[in-house]
């Protein structure tokens, strides 16, 4: 009785995972079609795309320390205003920093000279 239930199980494994190789080739058909027809009919391409990205996802309540209190932030345009200084300040870091770099090396190929 054992030995049946276990080659059953081996079984139901096998067709899943014949299955699952089926789904997966035919999906990745499909996503080569499409592809391939991007230029021919560009309709059938943005109307995939849409079908993938039906769904919003929301952003949850953000806190800032705005004069060392903390603040919590539920309107989504103060969400959104909120992420733009987060970004603006994080690039304007980062420009920096490829500035500094940039002068330090300038300025020690300088000294070389």
């Amino acid at each position: 009785m054992a030995m049946q239930a276990n080659q059953d199980f081996l079984d139901y494994k096998y067709q899943c995972n014949i299955l699952r190789r089926l789904v997966r080739k035919d999906l990745m058909e499909k996503q080569n079609a499409v592809a391939l027809d991007y230029r021919n009919n560009p309709k059938h391409l943005w109307n995939y795309v849409k079908s993938k990205t039906k769904h919003c996802e929301v952003i949850g309540d953000l806190v800032v320390i705005e004069d060392n209190q903390e603040k919590t932030v539920t309107s989504n345009k103060d969400k959104a205003q909120v992420c733009v200084v987060f970004f603006q300040v994080y690039f304007l870091r980062s420009l920096v920093m490829i500035l500094l770099h940039y002068l330090l090396v300038h300025w020690l190929l300088i000294q070389v000279d």
